[in-house]
């Protein structure tokens, strides 16, 4: 599950982990909103970037156990906005400052007010931030050299990107690019503002980065123009459809690397 940032980019990321690889799958109910969750150092300061929703807490808390990490020793903590796929598990993280872009605080605001409609908005998205030390992020944030914080509208009015720099530039992207189907084919879905300014965004996140780790898939590069994977994905869905047997009916969808898809089925 935990997917090691030395695996992807080299011996510079050994304190970079994907902890919840993001996962771009939807049934005939809705989207399956499991994101991408990321723990790097920050100035030796351990950094969160998203949380996931209250289906991924426990599975997030045996992550951080694996590595010996107490969720108190979080000191910093970035949502690329307040969707609840993203943000419900903030309260794990008391002690953690938050960086959030501006526009979304306010949009979550407008939405819980009855001012706009946006049914991923989580009901309690403003009351989980009462009484943080949040930092609000207007348009570009630099921190410590190390990392830029950069607001893209589209999926919201103001998805929060953060750039590492280390001997690549990483962008974790949140939803301003959700997944590299979506980026290739230039149709950003869930778009909450404006259609056009999204697949803008989309495209200017290109030139800010090397590589990207995408709100709901794997990370991946754009090399002149072309989407090159760097790390497998795969999800397993079980049910438990058949009273004759103790065990689930399970299916596994795998995509390699090399766009090489795979399903299998345990009946």
């Amino acid at each position: 599950m935990r997917v090691w940032g030395s695996d992807i980019f080299g011996k510079e990321w050994e304190d970079f982990w994907i902890l919840l690889p993001g996962v771009p799958a939807r049934t005939d109910r809705g989207f399956l909103g499991f994101c991408s969750v990321c723990l790097f150092r920050l100035q030796g300061e351990l950094c969160l970037f998203d949380t996931g929703s209250y289906a991924d807490r426990s599975l997030l808390l045996q992550q951080l156990g694996e590595l010996r990490i107490d969720p108190i020793d979080i000191k910093y903590l970035m949502l690329s906005h307040l969707h609840y796929d993203h943000c419900l598990n903030l309260s794990l993280f008391p002690r953690a400052a938050v960086f959030l872009s501006r526009k979304d605080f306010v949009y979550a605001r407008r939405v819980l007010a009855g001012e706009v409609v946006d049914s991923a908005v989580a009901d309690n998205a403003v009351e989980l931030l009462d009484r943080r030390d949040c930092t609000f992020v207007d348009e570009e944030m630099d921190l410590f050299g190390e990392v830029s914080l950069k607001v893209f509208p589209g999926h919201t009015p103001g998805g929060l990107v953060a750039v590492l720099r280390r001997n690549v530039r990483v962008a974790l992207c949140g939803d301003v690019v959700k997944n590299a189907c979506e980026l290739v084919n230039r149709k950003p879905s869930m778009v909450t503002t404006d259609y056009d300014v999204a697949v803008r965004s989309m495209e200017k996140l290109l030139e800010v980065a090397d590589h990207f780790i995408p709100g709901h898939d794997s990370p991946f590069s754009c090399r002149d123009g072309e989407i090159v994977l760097l790390s497998e994905m795969s999800i397993k869905i079980s049910a438990d459809l058949d009273l004759s047997k103790r065990t689930p009916l399970s299916m596994e969808l795998r995509r390699g690397i090399n766009y090489g898809i795979a399903f299998s089925f345990s009946l």
